[in-house]
């Protein structure tokens, strides 16, 4: 998952893995988005 800062650069890339197919739904997604929010502005 890309993760952009304010200015719309690319601050970073998140990659999460799993053994399992779809091991991830839309709520994981918003969960990691949001931690990926918080840690843009701790910089």
């Amino acid at each position: 998952m890309p993760v952009f800062d304010a200015s719309g650069a690319l601050a970073a890339v998140l990659d999460v893995d799993s053994t399992d197919f779809n091991a991830f739904d839309a709520a994981d997604q918003a969960g990691l988005e949001a931690i990926c929010a918080d840690l843009l502005t701790l910089a």
